[in-house]
């Protein structure tokens, strides 16, 4: 039980690390991710950007609406489907990911420098595992009634 509380405590912490460094950028939590996953594509949709974020759709929706109206994205129809759009950094787009999303890849590739690679896999591996295992176990669990 202290093993799980004291995980369960450094991911929140993580957590908040990940939102405070948000909020000294001056983003949202949500807008930071979907700059950080568009810094590493060149477009994605929306559903991608949920299954990568986990924020709920109606988040990244609004969130998405929000960066395009203030000409950071550039959503373009997908012919052949209902209603998917790709998602694209405009130049302002690229200029705001340089200036805000580049300092915190840096800082977290800074801080994950500390570690060798044993240690980078092992960690990888054991949060794997437990990612796994948490998602067999809860999938288990009977629905309250």
């Amino acid at each position: 039980t202290d093993y799980i509380n004291e995980i369960d405590r450094q991911y929140r912490l993580q957590d908040a690390v990940y939102h405070n460094a948000a909020v000294k950028l001056g983003l949202s939590d949500s807008a930071q991710c979907i700059l950080y996953i568009l810094s590493d594509t060149e477009s994605c949709t929306q559903q991608e950007l949920c299954s990568r974020s986990f924020f709920p759709k109606q988040t990244i929706n609004s969130t998405v609406l929000k960066l395009a109206k203030d000409g950071y994205l550039v959503l373009e129809s997908i012919p052949g489907t209902r209603n998917q759009k790709k998602i694209t950094l405009t130049d302002a787009g690229q200029a705001l990911v340089r200036e805000k999303i580049e300092p915190l890849k840096q800082a977290e590739q800074r801080a994950y420098s500390h570690f060798s690679e044993e240690e980078l896999a092992a960690c990888l591996k054991a949060v794997t595992k437990l990612t796994a295992n948490l998602k067999t176990e809860t999938e288990q669990m009977e629905p309250k009634k």
